[in-house]
């Protein structure tokens, strides 16, 4: 999350420019360029996995399973994946960050966490 939005609410466009100056400062203070990525509050989307893919992260760490993001109120915030403990490696469609079918963002596999 950006401030109060959640991240996939920008667009590819901008998420892309957002991460490339992010890495281009990263680097440029002498910490080297990053290679990994994820999405507070794992609120991601295809938009952001492009946009992540773009910038040049290699890895995103956002997928996970299913369910609330919180442990104490169930109906709070409901993560936009369902990813099951047996999805792993992930490498997401282009269409649907939930799936395995049609054509896969080329370049960024998935390390899923564990809720």
């Amino acid at each position: 999350m950006y401030g109060d939005a959640f991240t996939y609410i920008y667009t590819e466009e901008e998420l892309t420019k957002v991460f490339r100056w992010g890495r281009e400062k990263l680097s440029g203070n002498g910490l080297g360029l990053p290679i990994s990525y994820r999405t507070g509050a794992w609120m991601s989307g295809v938009n952001v996995l492009k946009a992540a893919q773009n910038a040049g992260f290699l890895i995103d760490t956002t997928g996970r399973t299913g369910g609330s993001i919180s442990q104490t109120n169930p109906n709070y915030l409901i993560s936009p994946w369902n990813l099951t403990e047996t999805t792993y490696p992930y490498l997401p469609s282009v269409n649907d960050i939930n799936s395995w079918e049609g054509e896969r963002l080329a370049n960024l596999g998935i390390s899923k966490q564990r809720s």
